[in-house]
């Protein structure tokens, strides 16, 4: 049965939707505030602010390269913005982008991953608060994401974070192509992230495809 709860918007800037109590993970999930791309924050789901041109089309360039290329491979599965990921009972998040193991896909139900995925990107842009961002790596890090990437628009580079047996390896890239661990070693170009235009999408899918056979 959906959760009919009375609420009421507060803050214009960062809007969340305030209940009589925290709502759970799953009564989130049957809520219409799921539907304006919100994150659960202490069972207080809290919006989304609005992403820039330039997040929105890396997004998408790279929700189909990845995409492609992982079904291509037969690796697993790619899900985008409009999907959750469970992080307990009172809390979720919504990564612009993350994979998902073929051998671990059970995670994915019809409404939500409930588990870590294997990988998880975030775009970060110049609207993006600190404490957001520091949020969310909390809840990856929490959840035992194997590798989170931010990629950082305005500041041109890649925290590539990799989870080990004694927590997790930080790396930073500043002009060098992003290595993705968990997708096999698959190699992101540089001036892909960063450049536009960028290249064909199915173009690259196939040299990627062409490299990984070698």
């Amino acid at each position: 049965m959906a959760l009919t709860l009375t609420r009421e918007r507060v803050e214009e800037t960062v809007a969340q939707y305030v209940y009589p109590r925290p709502i759970t993970f799953d009564e989130w999930l049957e809520t219409g505030d799921r539907e304006s791309l919100t994150h659960l924050i202490n069972g207080t789901p809290v919006e989304q602010p609005m992403v820039q041109l330039e997040h929105e089309k890396l997004n998408l360039w790279l929700l189909h390269v990845l995409a492609l290329y992982v079904r291509r491979a037969g690796l697993g599965t790619v899900l985008g913005t409009r999907s959750s990921v469970q992080i307990s009972q009172y809390q979720g998040q919504v990564p612009d982008l993350f994979f998902v193991r073929r051998e671990r896909e059970h995670l994915i139900t019809s409404k939500a991953t409930r588990g870590a995925p294997d990988l998880v990107i975030e775009i970060i842009s110049s609207n993006d608060r600190r404490a957001d961002i520091n949020a969310t790596e909390a809840d990856y890090r929490t959840l035992g994401v194997d590798e989170i990437v931010y990629i950082d628009l305005p500041r041109l580079r890649v925290r590539v974070l990799r989870r080990t047996d004694t927590g997790y390896q930080e790396e930073t890239l500043s002009g060098q192509p992003l290595t993705l661990r968990s997708l096999g070693g698959l190699t992101l170009a540089w001036d892909w992230l960063f450049v536009e235009p960028r290249p064909d999408e199915i173009d690259t899918v196939l040299s990627l495809l062409g490299e990984r056979s070698r």
